[in-house]
């Protein structure tokens, strides 16, 4: 199994052939390993019966994939593991990692947690805010229905319900409110 780390982009020297076209076209981007390897090169050292995972510095996998070709790594490594000794459920999620030469699931630090839990609160309540807000500008102007007002507290509740959450809370145990009909 190969591994091949840090891609970054490059510009490569063209060279000619002796049709005196350039071997390598600028309208393409490059990318090379540590070690000044140019990523197309690489692609030939991987077998086809494997799977390809490009992940980060930390290890965690942005993207996997049985054909290395639908890779681009600038930025990251990328390495090939069995199929055999991956899990089917591996995906691209960023929930899973590599490490010494396997794809396992990622464990969160604390403070990676408590930032999931924290994007999770922010998007719900951004989407309570797109649903409510002309209701809240009706409520503001004295124009809204009995009924509007009435949906408006059922959204104010759910965002209590939202807050009443810790963002300290393993957010894989969290049982998230339902949210209510737009």
């Amino acid at each position: 199994m190969v591994k091949f780390e840090n891609f970054a982009i490059y510009k490569p020297e063209f060279k000619s052939t002796e049709d005196d076209e350039p071997e390598y076209r600028p309208d393409i981007l490059y990318a090379r390993d540590k070690n000044g390897r140019d990523w197309y090169d690489c692609q030939a050292d991987f077998s086809s019966d494997s799977l390809k995972v490009m992940y980060d510095e930390n290890g965690v996998i942005v993207c996997i994939s049985k054909d290395v070709t639908a890779i681009f790594p600038p930025g990251f490594s990328v390495a090939e593991v069995a199929i055999s000794e991956t899990s089917p459920e591996a995906c691209n999620d960023m929930t899973w990692v590599y490490r010494d030469g396997r794809v396992i699931k990622r464990i969160y630090s604390p403070a990676e947690k408590r930032k999931i839990v924290q994007g999770e609160k922010e998007r719900r309540i951004a989407r309570v805010n797109q649903v409510t807000q002309t209701l809240n500008s009706k409520l503001l102007l004295g124009m809204a229905t009995d009924e509007e007002k009435a949906k408006l507290r059922v959204w104010m509740d759910y965002v209590n319900e939202i807050e009443k959450i810790s963002d300290d809370a393993d957010p894989e145990k969290i049982v998230w409110p339902a949210e209510p009909e737009a």
